[in-house]
């Protein structure tokens, strides 16, 4: 579990300011740079003490090759209007933070993220609701730290 360790600090900070994150996203539908930055500003480097920790050059790179791909993804995506750029900032901090632990880990937190989302949203669509944009940031808080659960409860067993 050493390899967790310097990850406690973005991991703690992401737990103290997801509830807002989250209330902002759904208000407002954007997620603020003051946080999505500040978490990327602690996630990059505990990935890097991690590294200097462990050694570990596999997942050193699949955490930097998940946040390269997130980047280029989310520009893909948010260039055609299906994602906010502040959600993509928010994805690559999770997903480096969980390339660190799993690829497939990152892998399985975006899955359930988008089809939790899709879910609502389609259920918004059925209801005829008055407004179908889904705040996207909640699933990937929610998503994160199911899976980041998932990971700690199969690493201790």
């Amino acid at each position: 579990m050493l390899e967790l360790a310097p990850l406690l600090m973005p991991i703690g900070y992401l737990a103290f300011i997801s509830f807002q994150l989250a209330r902002i996203d759904v208000v407002e539908h954007r997620l603020p740079n003051r946080y999505t930055l500040g978490l990327f500003l602690l996630s990059a480097p505990a990935v890097g003490i991690a590294f200097l920790i462990t050694q570990s050059w596999d997942r050193l790179l699949w955490a930097i090759g998940l946040g390269f791909a997130t980047v280029l993804m989310g520009l893909l995506l948010g260039a055609t209007g299906g994602l906010g750029l502040g959600d993509v900032k928010l994805m690559v901090s999770l997903n480096m933070m969980l390339g660190w632990l799993s690829p497939w880990a990152a892998l399985a937190s975006n899955g359930l993220a988008v089809f939790s989302a899709a879910a609502v949203g389609m259920l918004r669509l059925l209801k005829h609701s008055h407004s179908n944009q889904v705040a996207f940031g909640p699933y990937l808080l929610a998503a994160f730290f199911i899976t980041l659960g998932y990971v700690l409860v199969t690493r201790a067993y």
